[in-house]
């Protein structure tokens, strides 16, 4: 509720819990057919389906699902190539000989 955690563990069923931000509200359940929204006196009812992590942001104006952040991809290290130091220098050069 506008930036801090006001409850945060298991709820029972059929208790309400009202809650009071000027700037947003934001509600995580793990169970979306367990928790029924009622925002500024007007039933939305269930979050989700049974089974549904839900993550909803309450504004008075909007009602906003958080856009996860993507990680960051891996990128592969290339690996070293040997790289030559030197021209090799020949050991033997044949020379050609005359013809009788």
């Amino acid at each position: 509720m506008d930036g801090k955690i006001e409850l945060e563990g298991r709820i029972l069923a059929g208790s309400a819990y009202p809650f009071d931000g000027s700037e947003r509200i934001e509600v995580l359940t793990g169970d979306g057919s367990a928790v029924q929204i009622i925002y500024n006196q007007t039933n939305l009812g269930v979050m989700g389906t049974f089974g549904e992590v839900v993550d909803l942001i309450y504004t008075p104006k909007n009602v906003l699902k958080p856009t996860p952040t993507p990680l960051p991809t891996p990128t592969a290290t290339p690996r070293v190539t040997p790289t030559a130091t030197g021209t090799p220098t020949p050991r033997y050069t044949p020379t050609p000989t005359a013809k009788p």
